[in-house]
């Protein structure tokens, strides 16, 4: 699953920086879009890989 998730993360990043800004993750990876400000906990205005791993972690417990 992961495999799946950074290769969809990986397309939906245009500019290959290695982060989603909010227009990325809402053309790439619209339902994770609408999380977007939740996964950016830094309110950084993008996401990576890893704070979407992050928050899919946080999101199993519950």
């Amino acid at each position: 699953m992961l495999k799946q998730l950074e290769a969809r993360f990986n397309a939906a990043d245009k500019d290959h920086d290695g982060k989603l800004s909010k227009a990325e993750a809402e053309a790439g990876m619209p339902r994770l879009a609408k999380a977007f400000d939740k996964i950016d906990v830094d309110h950084t205005g993008y996401i990576t890989l890893a704070q979407i791993e992050a928050f899919m972690a946080q999101m199993k417990k519950k």
